[in-house]
């Protein structure tokens, strides 16, 4: 098998422990020639300490996503838009105003979620420490 054949076939990629704090844009390069992200179907982000996650920087054929212990804040769900499994578990949410759209997604997406979403907890502010997500939600529904 080729190099190239073998990166067009490509469909896990998987960054584990690479320590990034967020993700721009996603390559890998041989010899200059880049990884065609249309076919990457699974990627692992775990254990990066990420804190943010452009939208764009994930290829529209992801299909599964593994999040989990990272320092994701505020998810953007547009980020999220072409997921079938998503794994968040062990991120430091920030329950304030920038979480509202990720929590409105949270309640009506068709993802389903590698961990329970039950154990999602704010991390911040210290008022809602260990809070649960959807304990956080239904608070800020009512006001």
């Amino acid at each position: 098998m080729d190099m190239v054949n073998f990166y067009i076939s490509l469909e896990t990629f998987s960054c584990k422990n690479a320590y990034q704090s967020s993700i721009v844009k996603i390559k890998c390069r041989k010899k200059s020639a880049d990884l065609p992200q249309e076919s990457v179907v699974v990627m692992d982000l775990s254990s990066n300490s990420l804190t943010y996650l452009q939208p764009e920087s994930l290829p529209q054929s992801l299909k599964v996503l593994y999040l989990s212990n990272n320092f994701i804040a505020s998810p953007d769900p547009v980020a999220f838009r072409s997921l079938r499994f998503l794994d968040l578990k062990m991120n430091r949410f920030h329950c304030d105003s920038n979480l509202k759209s990720f929590l409105a997604w949270l309640k009506k997406t068709k993802v389903t979620f590698l961990s329970p979403v039950k154990e999602l907890r704010c991390e911040f502010p210290s008022s809602f420490h260990r809070v649960p997500l959807l304990d956080y939600s239904a608070q800020i529904s009512l006001q």
